[in-house]
């Protein structure tokens, strides 16, 4: 069965063992204030700190045309859009798509307001990880690896604690839950 944002939200707040029950998001009480300050931070922040195999994507990345004068020309010989929804470049794949021991490399800039990748690959492909979002409804389908889930859920209720005014035990066992979850998460 698909877990929802929403009960995630609810899942972190049991965790610490309030017993609020968020029927929406955007109700306006304190619990939905607290859900509301780390939420996406958090989950956005756990899919780029880790290489999530569900969170993984590639595409072929499009070619932003420059003068050959620019200042980057004198480092990469090509620059390319960033991807949409990415929030981590992971790697440049090799033309034929091969993995290589050393992968070819690559630095992330921002030209105006823009980010964008440099490489010295023509046609260059980018391996990265996408913004996946959470289900909202139980139809929804759930590319979530459990493991990611359960560590949301633990941060999540250990970023929202201390502004629920929660026990410094309910706390602390949130914050040993999701270290031990994170550590996994690792390997």
């Amino acid at each position: 069965m698909t877990e929802t944002k929403l009960q995630m939200a609810n899942r972190a707040l049991r965790n610490i063992g309030n017993t609020a029950v968020l029927t929406a998001f955007g109700d306006g009480s304190e619990e939905d204030k607290a859900i509301a300050a780390y939420f996406e931070e958090l989950r956005r922040q756990h899919l780029q700190d880790y290489r999530w195999s569900f969170a993984r994507r590639t595409a072929v990345l499009v070619l932003i045309e420059e003068a050959d004068a620019q200042a980057w020309r004198y480092l990469w010989d090509f620059q390319y859009e960033w991807p949409a929804n990415c929030l981590r470049v992971l790697r440049i794949l090799t033309p034929s798509g091969d993995e290589e021991t050393s992968p070819p490399k690559f630095e992330v800039s921002t030209l105006d307001t823009e980010k964008v990748i440099y490489s010295r690959w023509p046609d260059a492909e980018v391996e990265y990880i996408h913004d996946v979002q959470l289900p909202e409804a139980d139809d929804d389908p759930d590319l979530l690896d459990p493991l990611f889930r359960e560590m949301l859920t633990w941060s999540l209720s250990w970023h929202i604690a201390p502004s629920l005014l929660v026990a410094s035990e309910e706390r602390d066992k949130a914050a040993r839950l999701y270290t031990s979850l994170e550590r996994r998460a690792i390997r």
